[in-house]
This record gives structure tokens, sequence and C-alpha cells, in this order.
């Protein structure tokens, strides 16, 4: 009863187990030795939300975490099995690593990204980082990678824009053929929709907030020459934040003057 999560290798078998249980928010991360589990990390409170294991390699030589122990914005990390000795693998100074993609093949991390403003994709391997800035450029949207191959070859894209709704492509990174899949709302196609203009807000108290604002279709003009009728969505948290894309109810209120 005191397991909150399994973490498995390759080969299904258990390797790792976190626990919630009677900590007041905060967790532990358990080794298993084949018999019984031992505890050998403990995230605080403060630090629970953006800590926790993640996958094995291949080998099972080491794991890897994303955490905020000791710093402010999470970082991913590469633990050794047999020490607990840490590698720093990515880190941002502006935001917490938000999402990574793995080689299908060894189980390392090949690239991780970063939301401040917009989503920022580091590269740790150079032929992933060229494959994804080309994604970037011809898609001319922010992308994730949803799907992968067991050889790595083939991706499923999704791409991101403010003003077109989530699209995907299959992605051939052996000859570079980027194939068309489908739309999330193909009857919004032709249709205006709104761009989205992205801000840094310096707050009264000296920090900053990361906003965005749209504007209704049929004001071309930037900052409008008019005062216009607003509605401020702010968001939850404070591990909550909106991004930049497309957001539904967002494009509602533009078409309809706010």
């Amino acid at each position: 009863d005191d397991i909150s999560t399994f973490v498995l290798d390759a080969r299904l078998e258990l390797r790792l187990a976190t626990s919630t249980y009677g900590r007041d928010g905060a967790m532990a991360i358990l080794k298993w030795d084949g018999s019984r589990f031992d505890e050998i990390m403990t995230v605080g409170p403060d630090d629970a939300l953006v800590t926790s294991p993640l996958h094995f390699t291949r080998s099972g030589d080491a794991w890897h975490l994303r955490s905020s122990i000791g710093r402010d914005k999470a970082a991913l990390y590469r633990i050794d099995w047999a020490t607990n000795a840490q590698r720093l693998v990515a880190a941002s100074d502006e935001a917490d690593i938000c999402d990574w993609l793995v080689d299908q093949r060894t189980g390392e991390i090949s690239a991780v990204c970063a939301e401040y403003v917009r989503s920022a994709w580091i590269p740790i391997d150079p032929d992933v980082g060229c494959d994804m800035a080309r994604l970037e450029l011809e898609l001319d949207a922010n992308i994730e990678i949803v799907s992968q191959s067991d050889d790595d070859a083939l991706w499923v894209v999704c791409a991101h824009r403010p003003e077109r709704a989530d699209s995907w492509r299959l992605f051939d990174r052996r000859t570079g053929r980027i194939e068309f899949l489908f739309a999330a709302r193909p009857e919004l196609d032709g249709a205006t929709l709104s761009p989205m203009r992205d801000f840094v807000i310096n707050a009264r108290d000296g920090l900053k907030l990361v906003s965005y604002l749209t504007l209704p279709p049929m004001q071309s003009d930037f900052p409008p020459s008019r005062p216009l009728p607003m509605v401020l969505k702010v968001h939850g948290g404070p591990w909550g934040r909106d991004s930049y894309g497309y957001n539904r109810e967002v494009q509602w209120l533009a078409n309809r003057g706010y």
C-alpha cells in the first residue's frame, strides 16, 4: 500500500518504485534488490511535483531522473545503477525540463525540451538536433515527437501553432520525407484564426510574467488603434501554466471580438 509508482526496465523487470506514504507531500525513491526495497532518495514536498524516476537504458545499467533537488529548475540526470553516481544530462536556466526524446535503440536521452515563453528543444544527439531544426523550419511550428519506430528511423510528429489546430505527420529520418497524416480539426481548414503573441511582463514585485495575447482576427493593427474588450485568463498553479499554441477557447473569444 505504500507504493505509488513502479519503474520497469526494458525486460519488464521491476527496478525502482516511488512512495509518498506518511511523508506530508514528500516522496521516496526506492530501489528493488530482488527481495526488498531500499530507499535511495528522499524528495521533499517542494520538489515532489517535478522530481521523478523516468526510464532505464536498454542495457539496464543506468536510469534517468528528472529532478529539481538543490536547484531552481528541474533538470535531467543519468544515474548509474551500480554506483548511484549522477551525471547531468541537460538543464535550462529559464524553465523546467518538461519533455524529452529517447533513442529507442539505446534508451539514452537524445534531446530535451524546456518551455519558458515557447517550447525549445535542446539536442543531446547532433543528428537529432538537425532533424528537429528541419521539422520546425518546414512545419513553421512548435513540434512534439509523439511516437518512434524501434530503430528510431520513423517519427510521428505533432505540429503546434496558435492559428491552426494540431496536425500530425510521419517523418522518415532516412529520406527526409515528411508525410501529412491528419489534423485534429479538419473542419477549420481555411478558417481565419488569430495568431498569438508572447510577452514577458515585468511585475511590480520584480518577477516576470510569461503571457500570451490573442487579438480578434479582423484586428490587423498591433498594437490596436483603439481599445478592445479583453478577457484575462489566469492559469492555476503555481505548477500550472498556459502555453503558446492553438487554444479553442481563446480562438472562440477572439472570433467574437475580444
